[in-house]
């Protein structure tokens, strides 16, 4: 059951969703640090998944979905497309890998990978590789610092919350003596 519950939240990331699957990660283990290395196990496999799904859309489809993608996904425009096409072209693994480990966005890699055909086996393992490092990084942290990473969390929210209100106040008043 818990699987299921799980699994399909990082799945169509890699695809369509602009929110990355550590917010939920994060939670799960705020909630549960216990549990925080089942979380990333599942997390993982379906973000790899997800990637795969983008691989197939990238190999399969895109010249039917390339518009639609270029207009209504964040983070997916041909200028970003020729960028990454020489990142492969370079780099081969280390750029899927490094799409999957940081907070660049790994939906426009797993896409363009399937475009430009790059091996599927290496795509797989350098996803595999890339994601799970990232989310047992995150596991790993609320699993052996639970309260304290918890508390450092909340005060990084509360000071961007706190500049983002202050922000918006001060614009607000400097349009009003405008």
């Amino acid at each position: 059951m818990e699987l299921r519950r799980y699994f399909f939240w990082p799945l169509p990331k890699p695809v369509f969703f602009p929110v990355p699957p550590d917010v939920l990660l994060m939670a799960l283990a705020l909630a549960a640090p216990a549990r925080s290395y089942r979380f990333a196990l599942i997390t993982s496999v379906g973000s790899v998944a997800g990637g795969i799904l983008g691989y197939a859309i990238g190999w399969g489809f895109w010249g039917a979905v390339e518009p639609y993608f270029y207009q209504y996904v964040p983070g997916v425009n041909a200028t970003g497309f020729e960028h990454v096409r020489m990142l492969f072209e370079q780099y081969g693994f280390w750029t899927v890998f490094a799409a999957g480990f940081t907070p660049i966005p790994y939906k426009i890699f797993t896409i363009s990978a399937g475009v430009f055909q790059i091996s599927l086996p290496v795509f797989i393992v350098a996803s595999l590789i890339g994601r799970s490092l990232r989310f047992f990084l995150v596991a790993a942290t609320f699993y052996y610092f639970g309260n304290s990473a918890r508390n450092l969390i909340e005060n990084i929210l509360i000071c961007f919350y706190s500049s983002a209100r202050c922000y918006y106040h001060c614009d607000s008043l400097n349009q009003a003596l405008a």
